[in-house]
């Protein structure tokens, strides 16, 4: 199983996503923000995504890592590495929710 680095920066950390982060996810995709990101979801949809996020480290050994705020300790968004199966090439994608 691989270990998901955590990195902090003086006000975020950047950790592993986590189950904990469905309600923020939703939020998101339920947003008009996620216009950029492949469209709004609906909560089963962002369950499954997050999924993909969690596994994606655990299949390739990289992935997108969650922000949190370390002042709230509220998740503000998710970013890093993502190239799952079909994917055109490798890329850095990010959501700040």
């Amino acid at each position: 199983m691989t270990q998901v680095p955590t990195i902090e920066t003086q006000r975020l950390v950047m950790r592993a996503p986590m189950l904990e982060d469905f309600e923020p996810l939703c939020a998101f995709y339920a947003s008009a923000r996620a216009e950029f990101v492949g469209g709004k979801m609906e909560p089963e949809q962002v369950w499954r995504h997050l999924a993909v996020e969690i596994g994606h480290w655990q299949m390739l050994g990289y992935g997108r890592w969650t922000l949190e705020e370390k002042e709230t300790g509220k998740a503000a968004g998710i970013i890093g590495l993502w190239n799952p199966e079909g994917w055109p090439e490798p890329e850095i994608g990010w959501g700040l929710f």
